[in-house]
């Protein structure tokens, strides 16, 4: 019989636009194991949730601006932290998507991340399954394997990385996609 500690004790306190979250050492010690997995856990049933259910959740404020900060890096930017985004998605109306194009789906991934300024991570993923794009759809990327083996045996090699977050954004295309949000 596993006993809860009781919610008053506090081990773990994260702070987002200064509001204090404060956990107990059994939910803190849930979370980060879940956060391992790339997985984010509603504090009200202690289960791993996806982001519908975690907008409504008592800490769905917080899922929310995630997003919106998401939604901001995509389009025009989002409040005084963001003044600009990378104008990578634009939003139309459904009769503005041409004849022949097919509208695909978003899919909003979310995470919690311990280790980050704000734990709450959302990705927007595309469903590309349903995106039909006649052009060229790769960009040369080294590969871990690769780039690791080579390090390994370059003598005197000096390694450096960069959070390619925005990597593929803004890749010129011939033809514009669509999604349904």
């Amino acid at each position: 019989n596993r006993t809860t500690p009781p919610r008053a004790t506090i081990i773990h306190t994260a702070t987002r636009k200064n509001r204090k979250i404060q956990l107990s050492p059994h939910l803190a010690c849930t979370l980060a194991h879940y956060a391992l997995h790339g997985n984010a856990m509603n504090p009200d049933t202690n289960q791993i949730a996806k982001y519908p259910e975690l907008f409504r959740c008592s800490e769905g404020y917080l899922w929310i601006e995630s997003c919106k900060d998401d939604f901001g890096r995509l389009c025009n930017g989002h409040g005084p932290n963001m003044k600009t985004g990378t104008e990578t998605m634009k939003f139309i109306r459904v009769d503005q998507i041409p004849k022949g194009k097919f509208a695909t789906y978003l899919r909003i991934v979310a995470t919690y991340q311990p280790e980050k300024e704000n734990p709450r991570r959302i990705c927007f993923t595309v469903g590309g399954n349903l995106i039909h794009y006649p052009g060229k759809i790769s960009t040369k990327a080294a590969t871990v394997k690769i780039m690791i083996n080579s390090i390994l045996s370059t003598r005197g090699t000096k390694f450096t990385t960069f959070d390619l977050k925005d990597f593929y954004l803004n890749t010129p295309m011939n033809e514009y996609e669509y999604m349904r949000i």
